[in-house]
């Protein structure tokens, strides 16, 4: 058994803030954690950056913090 889900608010469709949860199954791998994240959308160009936060200290996945650049050409 495993869920996932999240929620985003976008603000003037500049500006957005998310949050999410995962849960995993111990029997498959027992992962669980909340995600946290904000975007910024200007003309062509967005960045994002996200943190992932965990129960358990040892985890390979704890304080991940992740980051991306958007370009947007249509």
């Amino acid at each position: 058994f495993t869920v996932g889900t999240g929620v985003e608010y976008w603000y003037n469709d500049l500006f957005a803030l998310r949050t999410g949860y995962y849960y995993e199954n111990p029997d498959n791998g027992d992962r669980q954690f909340l995600t946290f994240g904000a975007g910024l959308r200007y003309n062509i160009v967005g960045v994002d950056i996200s943190y992932l936060y965990t129960a358990e200290d040892e985890s390979p996945l704890a304080n991940t913090l992740r980051f991306s650049l958007l370009f947007n050409f249509q």
